[in-house]
């Protein structure tokens, strides 16, 4: 961006605001911002809503938050299928997959399993396991359907993938502090992630241009009859890029996140 010398700032305002993707695709920078935009608004626009529920339309508390909920997914779900009737084309499905407005129902999902787990919570944990062989059927499903084809799956792709996430929840939340082999990595990861979601695919986009495998398989063909495979060549660059990723998250973690969320308390206290 800083050596485009056809930069405008003008264009890139809307990233001070989270709303570079509200309705479609967000230009070519930065272009994973999209989910921290649903994020955000999410953040800001359900606390308002479920104050007008709560405070102002005086409703219980339970009966607000699962309205609140069943009515975004819903609602969302209907706009969203209105839309992709529309479309035609791949390009245009992205501005669907990347939009907070046809996107905002995902949180929903997790704010239900929230929901279900604090007032059904012996229901939450009885159906754990049935629930983690369902998320893993449906994770491999995603990965074989052609969301490019059909328009059943155009449409519905998306509330699988929510489930899918909403279904691992109760397995997850039952791993124990010292219970499990997978707990300390899992947390740890957990506290990284924000980091790692920030600098992963800005990484692997520097790999892939750095590491010129053409190059260095002619190399290695004509100077030391090294016949190099692209398959090592991709799973070389894929291990690379999670552990640079892994690396860089940490140290921003430490040498950032945690000064500057320490910095932040002290002067709220």
């Amino acid at each position: 961006m800083l050596t485009n010398q056809n930069f405008d700032l003008h264009n890139y305002l809307p990233y001070f605001f989270f709303s570079q993707n509200l309705t479609k695709k967000p230009v070519d920078f930065f272009t994973h911002s999209w989910s921290l935009s649903i994020e955000e608004w999410f953040y800001i626009t359900v606390p308002i809503l479920l104050f007008f529920a709560i405070g102002i339309l005086k409703i219980r508390i339970k009966s607000a938050f699962i309205f609140l909920i069943i009515l975004t997914i819903i609602g969302i779900s209907f706009v969203r299928l209105q839309k992709v009737q529309t479309i035609h084309d791949y390009k245009s499905f992205e501005n669907v997959t990347y939009s907070v407005l046809y996107r905002f129902d995902s949180l929903m999902y997790g704010l239900l399993g929230a929901y279900i787990s604090y007032y059904y919570s012996e229901f939450w944990n009885k159906r754990k396991k049935i629930a983690f062989f369902i998320a893993v059927f449906l994770f491999v499903l995603y990965y074989v359907i052609d969301i490019k084809e059909s328009f059943f799956v155009r449409n519905f792709v998306f509330t699988l993938t929510s489930v899918t996430i909403l279904l691992f929840l109760p397995f997850l939340g039952s791993l124990k502090k010292n219970s499990s082999i997978f707990f300390k990595p899992i947390t740890y990861l957990s506290l990284i992630s924000y980091s790692l979601y920030l600098v992963n695919s800005i990484l692997i986009k520097y790999i892939e241009e750095f590491i010129n495998w053409d190059k260095i398989m002619a190399v290695a063909k004509i100077n030391y009859s090294l016949n190099i495979k692209w398959t090592f060549a991709l799973l070389f660059n894929f291990f690379l890029s999670w552990l640079l990723s892994i690396v860089v998250s940490i140290l921003i973690y430490k040498y950032f996140e945690i000064p500057t969320t320490n910095y932040i308390r002290k002067k709220i206290v």
